[in-house]
């Protein structure tokens, strides 16, 4: 469809994409299967194990939830950034990749939290990519994003 871009990523055997506010997820460890994970997907970023994921309630408020891959259970997340998300403007929900863990962040009017355990937490430093050879990190300033990068040895 001309103006339609869907959102893919991958992490263990499963295949994880949105498109047009639908989330699906095909498991390549059995036999290519799509499964509707949400009808109404305003985001979502990936871990090793599972993915997280926002929808729409209404039109002005989401609810974070995550699906772990291994039991297939969903489970509400914490809701305790959901204010943040609602009073701003500029949020991104995005997968980090630091070494082989794949690690999802929300920047939330460029603070950055980062998901584990289930819950949100705020990072100090906003690491996008890092592996044996390369770092990059995203840094907020007052009107814009800035992007740094450090090769490694």
């Amino acid at each position: 469809m001309e103006g339609v871009t869907p959102l893919i990523q991958t992490t263990n055997g499963f295949f994880i994409f949105s498109l047009q506010a639908k989330l699906f997820v095909v498991s390549t460890q059995k036999r290519l299967e799509i499964k509707l994970i949400s009808d109404k997907n305003d985001g979502f970023a990936i871990d090793n194990a599972g993915v997280v994921f926002y929808k729409f309630v209404t039109d002005e408020k989401t609810e974070g939830y995550y699906l772990n891959f291994h039991n297939w259970l969903i489970n509400k997340i914490d809701p305790s950034i959901n204010a943040k998300i609602y009073n701003c403007e500029k949020s991104l929900l995005v997968t980090t990749t630091q070494k082989t863990k794949l690690i999802p962040c929300y920047i939330i009017c460029g603070i950055p939290y980062v998901f584990s355990d289930k819950q949100w937490m705020v990072g100090t430093d906003f690491l996008l990519y890092s592996d044996k050879q390369l770092e990059i990190k995203l840094y907020q300033t007052a009107n814009e994003s800035k992007f740094s990068y450090k090769v490694l040895n």
